[in-house]
């Protein structure tokens, strides 16, 4: 039993000593904090390499069934991004809510205005989110040249933020 114990415990202080060493964080390492961050059921793992390093992406299927999206720094081991990406199977657009398909619309439309173009857009992926206090429908808009990124308030349709992708 003590063995066991011992066991546990070295495997939970590996990725923390990793950290202290001043050693990149592995994949193994990215998944233990993304599953201590959000409980869950890892469906996808995903790897970024971007200028900086390296981003470890995890969908991870919590008890309710929503599906949440971790990243995290493959140099640092710090959390990058904490949110919803699916909601729950019997999870609904709240009472006066505006569907996917009409924040999907004004996303289109605002990043076309944004662009400078006149009807050559395409939605790209829809997603659940947070946008501060808000839950928001995050939308990737192609547009003329150009990606977007744009957050529409789920309650109000409001176009809450549209930032050029890069």
């Amino acid at each position: 039993m003590r063995a066991f114990i011992l066991i546990m415990i070295t495997a939970l202080l590996a990725p923390a000593a990793a950290f202290a060493a001043g050693g990149k964080v592995t994949q193994e390492q990215a998944q233990f904090i993304a599953l201590k961050a959000e409980p869950g059921i890892i469906q996808e793992t995903d790897t970024k390499t971007l200028t900086g390093g390296i981003v470890y992406e995890f969908e991870i299927r919590i008890e309710d069934g929503a599906i949440m999206e971790v990243e995290v720094d493959g140099n640092t081991g710090a959390i990058l991004e904490h949110k919803l990406d699916t909601p729950a199977p019997d999870a609904s657009v709240p009472a006066g809510g505006i569907t996917q398909e009409d924040a999907e619309a004004r996303a289109l439309q605002h990043a076309l205005s944004l662009s400078g173009d006149k009807g050559r857009g395409k939605i790209k992926e829809t997603k659940f989110s947070r946008y501060g206090k808000f839950d928001a429908y995050e939308i990737d808009v192609k547009a003329g040249f150009y990606e977007y990124v744009v957050f529409v308030d789920i309650k109000s349709g409001k176009i809450l933020s549209a930032e050029k992708d890069n």
